[in-house]
């Protein structure tokens, strides 16, 4: 889902189903009604499943991801997609922390949306991205701004690589390291 692609199982349908009937029709028009009936057919797969739930959130419609014509998912974004990277709540899960509390905000949790869309040391940066995007920063509206124009895309890319090298490099100092 992240990569912005089709299942291979799909998409060996969609090859099967095209070979089948590509003397009925239009093979153009054939395509596209094929890819979409698998592009439904993969977001009712993603609701149903329950898995990659932070993803879902974040990628609601995954038809506007598929097709967008820009971006290039990187470690960093793919790291904020899947909501695992340097964020206390994951590593405490894997007892690789003490505490799943934030080190600026010691009375919430440090998670993905936590980092990004509340905390308060990175609220200088979310602002400026804010005023890029011309838009609040929201779950709702983060990768739907993205999937606008490159531009856009650029923007969130460089504001979440900012916050998880920031917080690596903080989280470094602060162990002496």
């Amino acid at each position: 889902m992240v990569a912005g692609i089709i299942p291979i199982d799909l998409l060996a349908i969609e090859r099967k189903e095209i070979y089948e009937r590509k003397r009925e029709e239009n093979i153009d028009c054939l395509r596209k009604l094929v890819r979409d009936k698998s592009v439904s057919i993969f977001q009712e797969r993603i609701q149903i499943s329950g898995v990659g739930k932070w993803t879902a959130r974040l990628i609601p419609n995954i038809q506007d991801w598929i097709n967008r014509s820009h971006g290039e998912v990187n470690f960093y974004l793919t790291q904020f997609l899947k909501g695992h990277a340097h964020f206390n709540k994951y590593l405490y899960r894997r007892n690789k922390k003490n505490s799943p509390n934030c080190d600026y905000c010691p009375e919430k949790e440090d998670d993905v949306e936590h980092t990004f869309f509340e905390c308060e040391r990175w609220r200088e940066i979310r602002t400026t991205l804010e005023r890029k995007i011309a838009d609040r920063l929201s779950l709702d509206s983060i990768t739907r701004r993205m999937t606008e124009g490159e531009h856009k895309w650029d923007a969130v890319a460089t504001f979440v690589e900012t916050v998880l090298r920031s917080k690596k490099k903080e989280e470094r100092e602060r162990e002496g390291g």
